[in-house]
């Protein structure tokens, strides 16, 4: 029997997905918030499958499971003798949000709805649909010079068409399969 070796983009996917499965939340010590010291420490593997962080609240020793709330929090740590900063998620109950929040205030993490978020982006490829229907019919049309009295263009409309023309170009950007993998687990994970 032949085994099959996972390809290279495959292994790329899962070592992402394993980076951002243990990475993206933290686990969070708030014994010395008083003092403006808060540890924090990537979940454990037991952690991760437990919910530790993400389903129950992410301070050492609390077990909360509702009214959770997420903060993005700057995270200093050292990897491999280099220090490192990145934005970590934390889940914490309403008590251990005080905590957190007790000498400064962190940014509270909101998450739009997905539902709203293809609503909004649907409304938007309409609107640029319309928009280049529009410039599409206005080039067919024979323009009325300025002194007749019969013109059918507004001074307010021909402003309109030609705001178009005066920002930046629009910029297109295609989607990479990185860019498709990492909006997959995004959506997967909240």
């Amino acid at each position: 029997m032949i085994a099959v070796r996972p390809s290279r983009g495959r292994r790329e996917w899962r070592k992402k997905y394993y980076e951002k499965l243990f990475k993206e939340y933290c686990i969070v010590d708030l014994s010395m918030y008083k003092t403006s010291k808060i540890g924090m420490r990537w979940r454990t593997e037991t952690e991760v499958k437990d919910g530790k962080g993400q389903l129950v609240c992410g301070a050492r020793k609390c077990q909360e499971t509702a009214r959770l709330a997420s903060w993005e929090i700057n995270f200093a740590y050292k990897e491999g003798g280099r220090s490192k900063n990145t934005l970590v998620k934390a889940r914490l109950c309403p008590e251990c949000s005080e905590k957190l929040n007790y000498g400064s205030q962190k940014r509270q993490v909101k998450q739009k709805k997905r539902a709203v978020r293809r609503w909004e982006e649907e409304r938007k490829r309409r609107r640029e649909s319309d928009e280049d229907e529009d410039l599409d019919e206005g080039k067919t049309e024979e323009k009325p010079e300025k002194g007749q009295p019969g013109s059918s263009i507004s001074s307010s409309t021909l402003s309109a068409s030609t705001d178009i023309w005066e920002g930046p170009a629009p910029v297109e950007t295609e989607k990479t399969v990185d860019d498709e993998i990492d909006e997959f687990l995004d959506d997967l994970f909240l």
